[in-house]
């Protein structure tokens, strides 16, 4: 029999990705009834997914000081690229409570960059990310609000912020 053992120290900055698993969870017990629903489709679903996983690495940056209630929307999500590794080139622009989102060079679409087939669906999580680590800043509520995606070579996503 083998047997392995490891023991590892805690590193917070190397957080996130700790984080945006707990908010995976959370996000699944939430927000079940959307997720299960055949009208909210994959990416409605990676939208709400993707929000709890945003609050958790805002909470972390909020935790390591590297934001503050205070932030600006665009600090807010320099940050989270800082941390998470969204995309290469991703430029954003806001007008009264909306987001509009060009991303190219995404790094973590499950269909360019993962390989998957999904069947003639999208699943990205950009949207759902930056909304919920912006909304948890500004003190909003996760929304279960879809996002409106339009995927190509360079992505174009917009959501609402309250």
């Amino acid at each position: 029999m083998d047997l392995f053992r490891f023991f590892r120290r805690k590193d917070y900055s190397r957080n996130f990705l700790n984080r945006m698993v707990i908010g995976l969870g959370v996000g699944l017990v939430k927000s079940r009834t959307h997720i299960l629903s055949p009208d909210f489709g994959p990416q409605g679903s990676m939208d709400v997914l993707a929000t709890w996983m945003g609050q958790e690495v805002a909470k972390e940056l909020l935790n390591q000081k590297k934001i503050n209630t205070n932030s600006s929307k665009s600090e807010v999500i320099e940050s989270v690229l800082d941390e998470v590794r969204i995309a290469e080139d991703l430029e954003i622009s806001f007008d009264n409570n909306s987001a509009h989102i060009a991303v190219q060079q995404c790094l973590i679409c499950p269909r360019r960059v993962g390989g998957y087939d999904l069947e003639g669906h999208t699943a990205c999580p950009v949207g759902g990310i930056l909304r919920g680590a912006i909304n948890l800043v500004t003190g909003k509520s996760p929304q279960v609000k879809r996002i409106a995606l339009r995927p190509a070579e360079i992505c174009q996503i917009d959501f609402e912020l309250s």
